[in-house]
C-alpha cells in the first residue's frame, strides 16, 4: 500500500471514527438478533414507516455511510451477508431521519433457490447494482403469508 493511500485511509478512520464505531456495534447487534432470535423480533426492522422519515441527509451522506458500512461489513469478525448489511444500512440510516426500504428477492441458480437483500431509497437502489437486482424477482414484505416461511 502507497503512503498516500494508507495516509487517506488512516485519516478517513480518524475522521470518522465515531461513525465507524457505530455500524460495527450496529453489525453486531443485528448479526445477534438475527443468528439467535426468532424472525419475529426482528420483523419491524424490515417494515417503512415513509410518513415518520425525511430524507434529512444529503445524498453524499447517505452514500459514505453506506461505504462505510459496507466495508465494515467485509472487515468484521465474520463477513456480514446481504440481509444483515442491508438491515444494518437502514438502521443506521433511520437514526438519521432517511427513509429506506429493504427489499428481499429471489432467483433460481442451477436449480437451486437463492436470496438477496438490497436496500432502496426511493428509485435509488443504495448497497448493491441495478444490473445485480433486475434478476431477482422481488418478494412483497407486506404479505403476511411470509411469515411462517421466515420464523
Amino acid at each position: 500500500m502507497r503512503l498516500t493511500s494508507l495516509n487517506s485511509y488512516l485519516f478517513t478512520i480518524l475522521n470518522n471514527f465515531g461513525l465507524l464505531f457505530e455500524i460495527w456495534l450496529t453489525y453486531l447487534i443485528v448479526d445477534f438478533r438475527v443468528s439467535n432470535t426468532s424472525f419475529n423480533r426482528w420483523r419491524s426492522w424490515l417494515d417503512c414507516d415513509r410518513a415518520k422519515l425525511q430524507n434529512a441527509l444529503s445524498e453524499q451522506a447517505i452514500r459514505q455511510i453506506i461505504e462505510l458500512s459496507e466495508k465494515v461489513g467485509r472487515n468484521h469478525y465474520k463477513k456480514m451477508n446481504c440481509l444483515r448489511r442491508s438491515l444494518t444500512q437502514k438502521l443506521l440510516l433511520e437514526k438519521r431521519g432517511v427513509s429506506s426500504e429493504l427489499k428481499l428477492g429471489v432467483r433460481l441458480e442451477n436449480s437451486n433457490l437463492a436470496a438477496h437483500a438490497w436496500l432502496v431509497c426511493g428509485e435509488i437502489c443504495l448497497n448493491d447494482t441495478a444490473e445485480n437486482i433486475k434478476s431477482y424477482q422481488v418478494l412483497d414484505l407486506g404479505d403476511m403469508s411470509l411469515k411462517p416461511l421466515l420464523s
